[in-house]
């Protein structure tokens, strides 16, 4: 379901009427709705998140880029999707080139990178700050 084509009122609703889960990409959603409504009204739609998919976008709204490389909030969304309890599934979703992919290096220092990125905005972050 393309999030910015519905409110997210909405998307709670028909969630809950066909007894569906919604799988979240971030970088997919446009940058003034991911701050003024996803990040504000998290908390109603928490519970019915199955997988979030984490990535970045660059200013030219290309998405799928490393978290933390670019222009979404990723910290501030973390902490608020911790604050709710999600507890389900996380997948990382970034663009990789095909000449990266055959150096078993580089693709092991990018994983790394993200995994330390997450540790750092998600499972390290105390919410009762």
């Amino acid at each position: 379901m393309p999030i910015p084509k519905y409110r997210f009122s909405n998307i709670v609703e028909i969630i809950k009427k066909y007894g569906c889960n919604l799988w979240l990409e971030v970088s997919n959603i446009d940058e003034d709705i991911f701050e003024d409504e996803l990040l504000r009204k998290i908390s109603s739609f928490a519970p019915y998140i199955s997988t979030i998919y984490l990535s970045d976008k660059n200013k030219a709204w290309k998405s799928r880029i490393m978290p933390g490389d670019w222009i979404l909030k990723l910290p501030t969304f973390l902490k608020k999707v911790k604050m709710n309890k999600y507890s389900r599934y996380f997948s990382v979703r970034f663009d990789i080139w095909k000449a990266d992919l055959v150096d078993a290096d580089k693709v092991q220092l990018l994983l790394k990178k993200t995994v330390a990125y997450f540790d750092e905005h998600y499972t390290d972050v105390d919410v009762n700050d």
